[in-house]
């Protein structure tokens, strides 16, 4: 599979260990953002922007890269057909492994091909937890589920497309392959004869590609899909943990702006964030997407899916009224008036 490249070198024109891409909007800049700066990667990014708002991240990570929606589709035409026809959240999940191995001539041998979701929030270095699998060639974290969600939500992946790491060898480049035509075949937003969006193709990777390392530690990938249980800490480092393991990086899916609050996504997997979730992981990280947000004058939410039916619109709102009374909210004590909704 041949994909063209887009700003194929670094800014001095060589290569580096690692390039991490994300794409994102303007509604999701702020999260981005806080991505970017926990992890330690923006000046290692390349962001597929789907709207100009999102160049104002060049204000803070001035060496990050950010490449035009629209510009790699017209570098790419058989990219450009394969989407025709598809929603919006369907073309952004087809085109994602295809943009990340535009990449890949940015990337030393043996270095990391990385794609992250823009709502992570790291607690340590990406590049750290990298250099921790010194002999994987893929990395890879199961959902790891609740009991209860187990069976009802299998059909949409073992695995969770939040960061999938590829090395810039055989092995790794060839499940990144696999990945990028498989999502230009067939990608659509909906389970259908095994397959989901990006994300079912993961659990194919083991059978294409030697090396691929599953994480299952509860510290990688905390999600509101498996952290009802877990007792996040700090000890007097002052570095968190998840039980008993190093908190790596959470993944903050489903987190929502009303007006007077940020709605936690947890009830949707029929969980609940606990209170030490609330208070170690998303009163700071909701502190820093407002901090964003006053920053570049944009808002909280959002806005990379098609718009709400008249029946999801209703389960929202009964959301937003059981997130109330069950706690599953974080107040907004420094949102700008000007971007309240």
């Amino acid at each position: 599979m041949t994909v063209q490249k887009i700003d194929s070198k670094s800014e001095n024109g060589g290569t580096q260990p690692l390039r991490v891409v994300s794409i994102t909007d303007s509604g999701y800049a702020s999260r981005c953002a806080v991505m970017l700066e926990s992890s330690g990667v923006g000046d290692l990014t390349t962001v597929l922007s789907l709207d100009e708002g999102v160049h104002r991240l060049l204000q803070a990570f001035p060496k990050l890269q950010v490449t035009d929606w629209n510009e790699f589709l017209r570098a790419n035409p058989a990219v450009a057909r394969s989407i025709k026809g598809r929603s919006r959240a369907e073309s952004i999940f087809s085109v994602g492994p295809s943009f990340l191995l535009s990449q890949v001539d940015q990337v030393d041998p043996e270095g990391w091909l990385v794609y992250a979701d823009a709502d992570l929030f790291f607690f340590s270095s990406m590049v750290e937890y990298l250099n921790s699998h010194p002999r994987s060639n893929v990395v890879i974290s199961p959902h790891r589920h609740h009991a209860w969600n187990v069976g009802r939500l299998a059909k949409y992946g073992k695995y969770n497309v939040g960061l999938v790491a590829f090395r810039n060898n055989s092995e790794g480049i060839k499940a990144l392959k696999f990945w990028a035509k498989s999502c230009l075949e067939w990608c659509k937003d909906k389970p259908e004869n095994g397959k989901y969006a990006d994300q079912k193709y993961l659990e194919s990777f083991a059978k294409i590609s030697q090396g691929v390392f599953e994480d299952y530690s509860r510290g990688v990938n905390l999600a509101p899909w498996n952290s009802w249980f877990t007792r996040v800490s700090r000890n007097v480092k002052g570095e968190l943990y998840a039980g008993d393991k190093p908190l790596v990086y959470f993944h903050a899916q489903g987190l929502r702006r009303t007006r007077r609050s940020w709605v936690l996504g947890h009830l949707n997997y029929f969980a609940l964030a606990n209170y030490s979730i609330r208070r170690f992981i998303y009163t700071p990280y909701v502190r820093q997407l407002e901090g964003w947000n006053s920053r570049f004058g944009l808002g909280g939410n959002a806005s990379s899916r098609s718009p709400l039916g008249a029946a999801r619109q209703i389960l929202a709102t009964l959301n937003l009224y059981l997130s109330l009374l069950l706690r599953q909210t974080i107040a907004s004590e420094n949102m700008p008036k000007e971007s309240r909704i």
